[in-house]
């Protein structure tokens, strides 16, 4: 389990501030897990682009017959 380090500024209320990141205001922060699905997704991406690759070609072959 984390934790995160208080820092607290001189003369500002920094408790009502907003994160300096758009980004963490889109994607949620998840609990790590040591889990990595990287190679999975670009895996999947490998994966669709063969198929799309076998379906032009099937489709170019064909038509030239």
């Amino acid at each position: 389990m984390g934790s995160k380090q208080r820092v607290t500024i001189a003369g500002t209320n920094s408790g009502h501030l907003c994160a300096a990141s758009a980004w963490s205001a889109m994607i949620p922060e998840l609990a790590y897990t040591g889990f990595d699905g990287g190679p999975f997704a670009l895996g999947g991406i490998v994966v669709v682009g063969l198929g799309l690759g076998a379906v032009i070609y099937t489709a170019r072959r064909r038509s030239k017959e």
